[in-house]
């Protein structure tokens, strides 16, 4: 049960319960305490419950605004391009192993046609 004034309900700044409900909530080793919302719920829909969360469980005088939760959701975007760039450097590592791969095994190639 929520309790008025605690945790990320209580504070001034909303940013947290904005990302808790764009990103979800993960439990470590198990299931997930809150899934994210971040693609099935517009920028509306993340601000209203978070205002209603907050009037009913926490500072009454906190906002959730729409344009702070496209902000936050904007960010959680950066990861994104974090993650391809990541991706990008995996691929390029794993061609370099492959044309070092390549080059050995045809210079072993050309020593043991020499040897006959």
């Amino acid at each position: 049960m929520l309790q008025k004034n605690s945790g990320t309900l209580g504070r001034s700044n909303t940013n947290n319960l904005v990302l808790a409900i764009l990103q979800g909530v993960p439990r470590h080793g198990r299931d997930t305490i809150m899934p994210a919302f971040a693609r099935e719920l517009s920028d509306p829909q993340i601000a209203t419950p978070g205002n209603y969360l907050l009037k009913e469980y926490g500072n009454p005088n906190a906002r959730v605004t729409e344009s702070q939760v496209a902000q936050l959701r904007g960010n959680a975007q950066d990861n994104k391009l974090l993650l391809l760039a990541r991706a990008g450097l995996a691929a390029g590592a794993l061609v370099v192993l492959l044309l070092l791969g390549w080059a050995v095994s045809r210079s072993r190639g050309h020593r043991s046609g020499g040897m006959r």
